[in-house]
């Protein structure tokens, strides 16, 4: 009976976690309906998605009437629809604010601001630095609201997997740029010949005279290595590209990095893009909200079927084993 009850509070705090009979019945029609229908974000229409109310304009050009909550394993994931009526949700709208984006990799959010927006430095003693944006952003709805879809996390990732690589940005962006334009596609850094052609291109175009020699130094020393006859980026970098699962073009899947026990995951398919407990299907947030309100590891393991070893890991990742 206490593990039920947790699990209805939770579902009570919770939009991510279905609403039960009773929730439905006694929750006010004037409640469901999302309050800014020019709003692009998924994450606004959690709540009347779960609920069954009518859904608003963008809702129905994203939603097919097949989709439903579904359990997976002892937890549930809601599953939208990549594409409708010729459109990708991947690219075309915001799931993530910048600071989610640069916390899911492990990133500060200036940093991630600046990937997103391009930047301009100015110095009192030389010439001022800056450089163009580099991942996909599109305009938030409101002041600090989503702004990031799910193929600029993705592009986030590959620039991610060169800084752990240590390899500085504004030096490498030269090369990015030349590399974009020999792939000849758009969102090159989230694409799937980026990972599977990338290494070459960047062997190929590190002779350009776009290319000074501090960077082609740092494309020998740092990012690209020679394998079986064969250019391939360095261990590390492919370690983390291995992360990301992709379709025939462009990444589908990306498992988060900064776990190394626990498989959170985030799917454009699955729980409107927010991360998930991989093969459970729990909401990475329900967990964080359970651990916080002072629920024990341990039952919040058992009431999601989530191995004891993987909530331990979030609570200690995340900050919240004293919660």
């Amino acid at each position: 009976m206490a593990a039920l009850a947790r699990k209805n509070r939770a579902r009570d705090e919770d939009p991510l976690l279905p609403p039960t009979c009773s929730q439905r019945a006694t929750t006010p029609r004037s409640t469901l309906h999302d309050s800014d229908p020019s709003r692009a974000s998924l994450r606004s229409h959690r709540d009347v998605a779960y609920a069954g109310s009518t859904l608003s304009v963008e809702m129905r050009r994203l939603l097919r009437p097949s989709n439903r909550l579904s359990p997976v394993g002892a937890g549930y994931a809601f599953h939208v629809a990549t594409t409708w009526a010729g459109e990708d949700i991947r690219f075309d709208v915001p799931i993530y604010t910048i600071a989610e984006a640069a916390r899911y990799l492990e990133l500060r959010s200036n940093t991630f601001a600046s990937w997103v927006k391009g930047y301009r430095r100015e110095f009192p003693d030389r010439s001022p630095v800056s450089g163009a944006p580099l991942i996909t952003g599109l305009p938030p709805a409101h002041r600090g609201g989503p702004s990031i879809p799910f193929i600029g996390l993705a592009e986030g990732m590959f620039l991610t997997a060169l800084r752990r690589a240590g390899m500085p940005l504004q030096r490498i962006r030269p090369a990015l740029d030349l590399v974009k334009s020999e792939l000849g596609i758009q969102h090159a850094l989230a694409s799937r010949r980026l990972y599977t052609d990338g290494a070459e291109l960047l062997w190929e175009v590190r002779n350009s005279a776009a290319v000074g020699t501090d960077t082609r130094h740092l494309i020998d020393r740092d990012l690209v290595v020679l394998r079986n006859g064969q250019y391939v980026f360095r261990q590390l970098i492919e370690e983390h590209l291995q992360l990301i699962t992709y379709d025939e073009e462009y990444a589908r899947r990306i498992r988060l990095p900064g776990y190394e026990v626990a498989e959170i995951v985030v799917d454009p398919d699955i729980n409107f893009g927010e991360p998930y407990f991989a093969r459970i299907g729990t909401p990475l947030a329900t967990v964080h909200r359970m651990l916080r309100a002072g629920e024990t590891i341990g039952d919040i393991a058992d009431d999601f079927g989530i191995p004891i070893e993987h909530v331990t890991e979030v609570a200690q990742r995340d900050d919240l084993l004293a919660a």
